[in-house]
């Protein structure tokens, strides 16, 4: 067989890691030559491969899909060429596993080298937009060569709360910015370096010396750029709980591993409680328009997804500005976000089946790890965090987390999974 393919594979992981920091179009052009190298790599493997072997592996996800794409047009409804798209991220993960599998220990370093340099000049870059030591929104729109919705970085950070005609509103402070790193998107930005996050602190359950330490520090700094320069509140308490996952099975000490979950969460308990417009940001989560009027948002989509219960409206036809009653909140016409919760809007677009097949076929992931090892435990951590997140956002609304949750998982199935763990497990001695 060429060696031209695994070339492919490698190049597109590289362009994938790097690009959920950055761009969506370098994400999916990276993504697009992973699977285009394994369907070489499969072409040339054509009579060795053990294709029953292979849909039983992934037959939850063949029946997500197949379930996603056309049990809407029971009902006349048919999936946006978006929810392709995502669709297509997912049905991706057997390419980018190939990938992982067939790297060799150097293209490894390399790559776990691109996504750490990339998450710290990211988290860098977060506390120029901050305090605005950035160019102006007119130089930025000239230089937008990517994309990029520029202007969310020049949005005011809001203060201290005060009192405005008798009502209680936060005042806005115009030197300090909420800052969105390379991807320029306040949510994108914490979502996918959360995920390094979790790698970062899988690593340092495992390693000793200089590795344990540059891989917190790295973690550490990626975590307090998000609380003190992004203003997010959903993803820093999500992967709060993914950590803990990954300590406690990762660690070989649950003792120390305990001790690392307290200072983690007193380090994000002091950057809220002492950065006074994040402790503004947290508090205003407790009120209905801090909180994006969450409460109306899930009634609105479970009012949804009464229409179609079963089969659901198809794959991202789902926005919430479109089914909000005249007399609804003002906050919500034209809307165009989702649910707020991953689930229900999977419910709502793919019917309650389509939900319930998307869990399982995240159970049967974390079914094939081995939470005794480092890319066990990770794809745990992984998985907890996704979940937690999913509660109250919906992550997979941004193309760039979507591959980046893809491209986590593979990366776990191939150094954690129960298959991988039992070919290097040494042999009992006589």
């Amino acid at each position: 067989m060429p060696r031209w393919p695994g070339r492919l594979m490698i190049d597109g992981l590289f362009l994938v890691l790097v690009g959920v920091q950055i761009s969506e179009g370098i994400a999916t052009g990276g993504l697009a030559l992973t699977v285009a190298g394994a369907l070489a790599d499969a072409w040339y493997r054509r009579r060795s491969l053990d294709w029953a072997s292979f849909f039983t592996r992934w037959r939850w996800l063949v029946a997500f899909a197949v379930w996603a794409v056309f049990a809407p047009f029971f009902a006349l409804h048919a999936p946006s060429g978006t929810g392709v798209g995502r669709l297509f991220d997912w049905l991706a993960l057997p390419a980018m596993l190939r990938a992982f599998q067939i790297a060799d220990e150097r293209q490894r370093r390399h790559l776990l080298w691109a996504g750490a340099v990339t998450l710290v000049a990211s988290a860098l870059v977060a506390g120029l937009q901050h305090f605005g030591a950035f160019p102006d929104q007119l130089t930025m729109r000239r230089w937008n060569i990517l994309g990029w919705n520029t202007d969310r970085v020049y949005e005011p950070v809001r203060g201290a709360f005060t009192r405005v005609a008798g009502l209680i509103v936060c005042r806005e402070i115009p030197t300090r910015f909420m800052a969105g790193g390379l991807a320029f998107h306040r949510l994108v930005f914490s979502d996918v370096s959360c995920l390094g996050i979790l790698f970062g602190v899988a690593v340092a359950m495992r390693e000793t010396g200089w590795r344990r330490l540059l891989a917190m520090s790295i973690a550490a700094f990626a975590l307090v750029a998000i609380v003190a320069f992004a203003y997010v509140r959903a993803g820093p308490a999500a992967v709060l709980g993914g950590a803990a996952v990954v300590m406690l099975l990762g660690s070989t000490n649950r003792r120390r591993a305990l001790a690392v979950i307290g200072g983690t969460f007193l380090l994000v308990l002091a950057l809220v409680v002492l950065i006074r417009p994040v402790r503004a940001r947290f508090a205003s989560s407790l009120t209905f328009a801090g909180s994006g009027d969450r409460p109306a948002i899930w009634e609105t989509a479970t009012h949804a997804l009464e229409t179609s219960p079963v089969v659901g409206i198809g794959l991202w036809r789902f926005r919430v500005g479109d089914w909000v009653p005249p007399s609804g909140p003002a906050l919500l016409q034209g809307f165009g976000g989702k649910a707020h919760d991953q689930f229900l809007t999977f419910a709502v677009e793919t019917g309650i089946p389509g939900a319930l097949l998307f869990i399982l076929w995240l159970l049967s992931l974390g079914a094939r790890l081995d939470p005794s090892t480092q890319g066990g435990a990770f794809g745990w951590g992984a998985l907890a965090y996704f979940a937690l997140l999913s509660l109250v956002h919906d992550p997979l609304f941004h193309a760039t987390f979507s591959m980046a949750f893809v491209l986590a998982l593979a990366w776990a199935l191939a150094s954690g999974s129960r298959k991988a763990a039992r070919l290097t497990r040494p042999a009992p001695s006589a």
